[in-house]
């Protein structure tokens, strides 16, 4: 998926957990958060959103094992999310609260959208390559809009 998309579909989900009751810079935090974890996994191109802002990391991680490698994989998403609820709790939030779970939600989400495309991801990287795919949508192609506008049409209806 586009970085777009990501974003989007981040965003809304933080927004399930009701980031505000816990105050308005607990959930701006948070929506930083999830939206950073929503586009982290693409640390491993150097041509992505994030590639193109970090120096030398994601041309190393490219280099290693290219686009859709580890950093999309389960093992990766909990070391992030690990990551995220040690810092959270290191800068007085509850270790359970939804900042300190926003990194890690937003990765999952990510996760989430590479997996509905027709390339799919590898779940279990680096202990398996096998790649999981539900082709829904293609990277790129009207399809990716319309699966996008569909999940926010029924996080809408949801809500409401």
């Amino acid at each position: 998926m586009k970085y777009q998309s990501h974003v989007l579909i981040a965003a809304t989900s933080i927004t399930f957990a009701e980031p505000w009751s816990e105050g308005l810079v607990p959930a701006l935090v948070a929506y930083f958060l999830v939206i950073l974890g929503g586009l982290l996994p693409d640390i491993d191109h150097p041509r992505s959103f994030i590639g193109c802002r970090i120096p030398i990391l994601p041309e190393i991680l490219f280099r290693i094992d290219g686009h859709r490698g580890f950093t999309h994989g389960l093992p990766f998403l909990l070391l992030i999310w690990l990551v995220g609820v040690t810092v959270a709790t290191n800068f007085g939030q509850s270790p359970t609260g939804v900042v300190a779970h926003a990194l890690g939600l937003g990765y999952l989400t990510h996760l989430a959208g590479d997996l509905v495309t027709n390339r799919g991801i590898p779940l279990f990287k680096p202990f398996s390559s096998r790649r999981y795919v539900i082709s829904l949508a293609k990277t790129g192609r009207l399809s990716e809009p319309i699966l996008v506008g569909a999940f926010l049409f029924l996080a809408i209806g949801v809500v409401i």
